[in-house]
């Protein structure tokens, strides 16, 4: 039964999974450490946070470094074993499920919070703001379903959801929400203290990093302000913003929240709510309507300055898990189905429509450049990507660069580099117009005399500083 029901799973997650592959600058810039942990340069931090100059623990990276191993570098074993999380995931969900609820019930559910999507997204998206969604699943799935009485468990637990919020501290707005669940479930309730415990414990490689390096990103972060980046919105180029008004801001999110879950999240547990209060349900199920406002409203109350649609993943899922527990508690049996039916007829069928962005043409002409001895294996040379006309730093490039062997200086040393290589789409092109940071660290005025080069549709310039 589960192996078959763990097939329609992965049938759904997994249609067309090879024209998925979105090789965009974050899965690039992850994809670029995870090889460079593959190939013994080891880590202790993850991808940089938008927040300051934190910087998560590198769990998400270590994740998929064994199957990228196994699979001899091949890029797409990384979206596969995501996509096996993803199914792993619903599959513990329905077995737990299945044990208090009828069979068709877990069936319907399960197919809910695997068709919802913000699941079906990150199930074929792999991303420190995708990936945690399956762990999240688990652990609430396990959170709700099962006894929790001994402090060990909850440690665990703790551990467990530290490790999600190293896959991004976005997570930390359930922290409250997801403690309260636990707390609630103790006979002993000093017993909770164990899951900040746990999630101390997760935060071990940061720690060690910050005494190695003399507390160098809690320095820069509030020391030095840069969290006021974050706060003014300054720090994402035409970055949009929540409102500041709280109450505004709640019913703002909210509607921002509806796309990723086909519902409204107030407007829904608003409707269970009268619903749960005719059927004179037990405290546990508006306890359980509480926790889902709760968690909207530290949303609402933190995500005031800056926004990102990401930013809404945790919170937006959770709310999802909550109302598919309250639909499976109520009586009327109906509005379960009404949702899996409302799944279906607004179903993101683009979901499963090909990438334009794929590795290809990167590959294509890192492998011109190394052909055509642009650089040698032991040039200092540093790489840009241009893109309308802004630059960023083109791991799209890197990667490839790093898996030939031609390791480029860091996206933080192009004042030490001797070598650029710009890399861009655009025809008309002309270097010299650019005034970005990484051309100024460069020098511009090395940008005078540049050769330049095609491969395929990417224009390559070389500058030089002798």
């Amino acid at each position: 039964m589960i192996f078959i029901f763990a097939l329609i799973i992965f049938s759904i997650i997994g249609f067309r999974l090879n024209d998925a592959l979105i090789f965009h600058s974050d899965f690039a810039r992850d994809l670029f450490e995870i090889l460079k942990i593959s190939q013994g340069h080891f880590t202790l931090l993850g991808p940089k946070l938008s927040f300051g100059g934190l910087y998560p623990a590198p769990y998400y990276y270590y994740l998929f470094v064994p199957v990228f191993l196994l699979s001899g570098f091949k890029i797409m074993s990384i979206v596969y074993f995501n996509a096996l999380l993803f199914v792993l995931a619903i599959c513990y969900f329905f077995v737990n499920a299945k044990k208090k609820y009828l069979l068709w019930q877990a069936i319907i559910s399960s197919l809910s919070l695997t068709l919802v999507p913000i699941f079906l997204f990150s199930a074929r998206n792999p991303s420190v703001s995708n990936t945690h969604i399956a762990f999240l699943l688990i652990i609430l799935t396990y959170v709700y379903f099962n006894k929790i009485e001994k402090p060990l468990t909850v440690l665990i637990l703790g551990l467990v959801f530290g490790v999600i919020i190293n896959f991004g501290f976005l997570n930390l707005l359930l922290l409250i929400p997801i403690y309260i669940l636990i707390f609630s479930k103790l006979n002993k309730k000093i017993y909770s203290l164990y899951f900040f415990l746990g999630i101390a414990i997760s935060f071990l490689p940061l720690l060690v990093f910050e005494i190695k390096h003399n507390f160098v990103m809690l320095k820069n972060t509030f020391l030095d302000r840069s969290y006021l980046s974050w706060i003014e919105n300054k720090n994402i180029l035409n970055g949009d913003s929540a409102k500041k008004n709280f109450i505004e801001n709640f019913f703002f999110l909210s509607g921002k929240i509806q796309p990723l879950i086909l519902i409204n999240p107030i407007i829904s547990l608003f409707l269970i709510a009268i619903i749960q209060f005719f059927e004179k349900k037990s405290k546990k199920s508006f306890f359980l309507i509480f926790i889902g406002f709760l968690a909207l409203l530290i949303l609402s109350f933190l995500i005031q300055y800056q926004l990102a649609s990401h930013y809404l993943y945790p919170t937006a899922f959770f709310i999802f898990f909550i109302i598919i527990i309250l639909l499976l508690e109520s009586r009327y049996k109906i509005l379960i189905v009404l949702l899996f039916v409302t799944e279906i007829l607004f179903f993101p069928k683009d979901i499963y429509k090909k990438s334009t962005i794929v590795p290809e043409p990167f590959e294509t002409a890192v492998k011109y450049t190394i052909e055509k001895h642009l650089v040698e294996k032991n040039s200092r040379f540093n790489v840009v990507m241009i893109a309308d006309p802004n630059a960023i730093v083109g791991f799209e490039y890197r990667y490839f660069f790093q898996k030939y062997g031609f390791t480029p200086l860091s996206e933080f040393e192009y004042s030490k580099s001797d070598i650029l290589l710009l890399f861009t789409k655009i025809n008309n092109l002309e270097p010299l117009t650019l005034n970005t940071w990484e051309i100024n660290q460069f020098g511009k005025k090395y940008l005078q005399k540049t050769s330049k080069y095609k491969a395929g549709g990417i224009l390559i310039f070389k500058a030089e500083r002798n």
